[in-house]
C-alpha cells in the first residue's frame, strides 16, 4: 500500500512526500528522532520512507492534525508539548477506529 500524494485538509491541498532521514534532518536537526514533519507554510508533509506502512499512516494522521490545529488557530499559544500530545492522541484514536472498521 502507498500513501496518497495529496490530501485536502479544511479546503487546502497538502502534498505528502516520503523522504529519507537525511531530508528530515535538514528540517529538524540530527539530534531529533522524528518520523514525520508538517511544513505548515509550505503545505507539505514529510514522512520517513523506511518505516512500515501502518506507521506511515499513523504519522500521516499525526501531521494532518498539526494542519488542523494551525488552520483553526487552536495552536496559537498552545504549548508545543500539548500540541504534540493532541496530535499523538488523534492519530492513535484514528488508527484504532480504522482497525475497527469505522
Amino acid at each position: 500500500m502507498r500513501l496518497p500524494k495529496i490530501v485536502r485538509v479544511l479546503g487546502d491541498k497538502i502534498r505528502i512526500q516520503e523522504v529519507s532521514s537525511e531530508v528530515l534532518e535538514k528540517f529538524a536537526g540530527k539530534d531529533e528522532d522524528i518520523l514525520g514533519l508538517a511544513l505548515l507554510l509550505e503545505g507539505r508533509i514529510l514522512i520517513l520512507k523506511t518505516i512500515p506502512f501502518a506507521e506511515k499512516r499513523r504519522v500521516l494522521y499525526h501531521e494532518i492534525f498539526h494542519f488542523v490545529l494551525y488552520k483553526t488557530a487552536v495552536s496559537v499559544g498552545l504549548h508545543p508539548l500539548a500540541e504534540e500530545t493532541l496530535c499523538q492522541s488523534f492519530a492513535a484514536t484514528h488508527c484504532q477506529l480504522k482497525e475497527q472498521g469505522l
